[in-house]
């Protein structure tokens, strides 16, 4: 089962139509009030009475509003359209109340002038408002629909007390709101064209974790992205569709995993090569590796078999619980799986947003990296990202070197919350020091690394 959700890059602008249509709410209550009050005899004259029945039409129009649907784009656009056919009829009869004398002086004329001026046209901006806030809803926006929506209400009661006196036709009043509600739609049609659009493809619960599969398309770059969620961490992305800009299209751990490879000589010929990935369970990296080496075994350990699952149907991993012949995936507690690690691998790969589901980066403690650290053989590549771990987890033990590198941006960027990007680290660790060859592979700038001030292990 799918869903469309659609997320606004934040805008100054957002609040602009909101304001335009109260402005005609506000103009609409006051043209129908002045003129229901003093234009002679008629049933209606207590202003008690019209503001009633103004508020209860445009409290209405708030209450029939829908909540957020996957369509509710197209609801807003007939709910706008139907507000705009409203303040048509209310300038149609607002321009015969004017010019056919007898209107307005009978019961009926000034219900229907109740009604066709203030009520009706007040229940159109209520229905467009609340539908504007579903459209909105997680947008951000400092100014929602609803205040923009009162302070422009301020100054159409203000404008509208102004030029009532000052004009012949009170219809053209309404003509004005009409055309006001006409720019408004228009506008705000514009900036449904820029904002995020997001389709659920799939979404699972296992215990207080959701993870879900979302593809998302930033109109701003044209890049189109598929997300594997773990709550609201991206555990995997991959590219769908390219857009314009520099953007790095694959994720950090097949980045790293290209630039091992290109330095792993006499590898496609069969040579034994042992690669451990924790966290690994979305990645795409265990399978590319085998298919590209025929001696490289991979052993991936998961905590989650939902993850392990949801990127084997809708992001390519191939990855399975049943143990294959050369690709191994063990799924449970990571401390415990860690402590039960074969023979040395040549490259090491941590995915740390495995564990912000758990509390964050910290819940793979010091017996953790202990055990990693001893599972790296003495010519391999212990790398992690695409965060930086916390301080003090991991001392740096003698004869290591590590060196931490900021990745040039991805496909994700635009298509996150708020239109940016969480920044990608990568920490790379070896015994003696970095590979030159390995870190140009990378991207690198030159800079010395780091490297503990303690005598190599031999």
């Amino acid at each position: 089962m799918t869903a469309e959700a659609t997320t606004e890059t934040s805008s100054p602008l957002r609040p602009v139509p909101a304001f335009l249509v109260g402005v005609a709410a506000a103009t609409a209550a006051e043209v129908s009030a002045s003129l229901l009050l003093y234009s002679g005899p008629g049933l209606i004259r207590s202003l008690t009475t019209i503001l009633a029945v103004e508020a209860a039409g445009f409290g209405l129009g708030l209450a029939s509003a829908p909540r957020p649907h996957p369509r509710i784009v197209e609801s807003l656009r007939r709910r706008w359209l139907l507000c705009l056919v409203l303040f048509l009829g209310a300038t149609l009869y607002s321009a015969t109340w004017s010019l056919t004398a007898g209107v307005g002086q009978g019961a009926l004329y000034q219900g229907l002038g109740l009604a066709l001026l203030g009520a009706l046209p007040l229940y159109g901006c209520g229905l467009v408002l609340g539908t504007m806030s579903s459209v909105d809803e997680g947008g951000g926006a400092r100014l929602g629909s609803g205040a923009s929506a009162a302070l422009g209400g301020a100054i159409g009661f203000v404008f509208t007390g102004f030029a009532l006196p000052r004009i012949l036709a009170p219809a053209s009043l309404f003509l004005g709101s009409l055309v006001l509600l006409s720019a408004a739609g228009l506008f705000y049609g514009a900036l449904l064209d820029r904002r995020l659009r997001a389709r659920t493809v799939e979404r699972r619960s296992a215990g207080s974790v959701t993870t879900r599969v979302e593809d998302r398309h930033d109109p701003a770059s044209g890049w189109t992205v598929r997300l594997l969620l773990e709550g609201d961490w991206i555990r995997r992305w991959m590219a769908l569709e390219e857009g314009e800009g520099e953007r790095r299209d694959m994720p950090w751990d097949r980045w790293v995993w290209e630039a091992v490879r290109a330095g792993w000589v006499g590898a496609e010929d069969g040579t034994s090569r042992r690669i451990l990935f924790v966290g690994g369970g979305a990645s795409g990296v265990p399978h590319a590796a085998v298919r590209s080496h025929p001696g490289v075994e991979v052993e991936v350990v998961e905590r989650s078999e939902t993850v392990v699952a949801m990127a084997r149907d809708h992001l390519e991993s191939h990855l399975g619980l049943d143990a294959s012949e050369r690709i191994r995936v063990r799924t449970g507690n990571v401390e415990d799986l860690l402590q039960d690690l074969g023979e040395p691998y040549q490259l090491v790969l941590v995915d740390l947003t495995a564990f912000h589901a758990l509390g964050g980066v910290e819940a793979l403690s010091r017996a953790g990296w202990d055990a990693l650290t001893r599972a790296v053989a003495p010519d391999g590549i212990l790398a992690s990202g695409p965060v930086g771990p916390p301080p003090g987890v991991w001392d740096l033990p003698g004869g290591w070197t590590e060196r931490s590198l900021a990745l040039a941006p991805s496909a994700v960027h635009g298509v996150t919350e708020g239109g940016g990007e969480p920044s990608e680290e990568l920490l790379i660790r070896t015994r003696g020091s970095v590979p030159e060859a390995l870190l140009r592979s990378l991207g690198a700038p030159d800079a010395p690394s780091i490297a503990a001030e303690v005598e190599p292990v031999p």
